[in-house]
């Protein structure tokens, strides 16, 4: 379910990040606060970026932490 849910989701958004390569990104949880700054850095030629976290149960409390800023303030 997980699987399926992620891939309606990035089939959602990949139209709207402009060139992938610059625009889309995945990081596991034990990568911590990686992911974090990829999301607030500014999209490159797009008015978006995806960021996915894999096997976010690896994740640190910094992780977490920073999940739960961004997510107050994206």
């Amino acid at each position: 379910l997980v699987s399926r849910a992620a891939a309606m989701a990035r089939a959602r958004v990949l139209p709207e990040i402009g060139l992938p390569a610059f625009n889309d990104g995945t990081w596991r949880g034990s990568d911590g606060v990686a992911a974090i700054s990829a999301a607030r850095t500014l999209p490159m030629m797009s008015g978006r970026r995806l960021v996915t976290i894999a096997a976010i149960e690896e994740g640190t409390p910094p992780l977490f932490e920073g999940l739960l800023e961004y997510l107050e303030s994206p």
